[in-house]
């Protein structure tokens, strides 16, 4: 097993639990089964984590705050790609890109 196929097994599992949580909202859940669906196609993996953060950012702002489930789930995907991103890759150009609730 490479080191991305070990990466792609450890976000898929974080995700996979995410969306099991029967405690999150409806746009909650859909950001997580939309980037579930997106890394099972093989996505790039930086993609869907800024995909991810951007979305639950525009969710924070519009509900004014996220479940605590949902808090949590972004601060481990936010240390991921902080850890994973390339070298050079602008943080605040990433978010832009839009959102899956979009």
């Amino acid at each position: 097993m490479t080191k991305e196929d070990k990466g792609l097994d450890e976000l898929l599992e974080i995700v996979y639990d995410f969306v099991l949580n029967p405690d999150l909202s409806d746009d909650e859940r859909k950001i997580g089964l939309l980037a579930k669906a997106d890394l099972e196609r093989g996505r790039y993996q930086i993609a869907v984590l800024n995909q991810i953060i951007a979305s639950f950012q525009i969710l924070a702002v519009e509900k004014k705050g996220l479940s605590s489930e949902a808090d949590e789930f972004y601060k481990k995907i936010y240390a991921l790609l902080i850890k994973d991103k390339p070298i050079g890759t602008n943080i605040g150009y990433m978010g832009i890109n839009g959102s899956y609730l979009s």
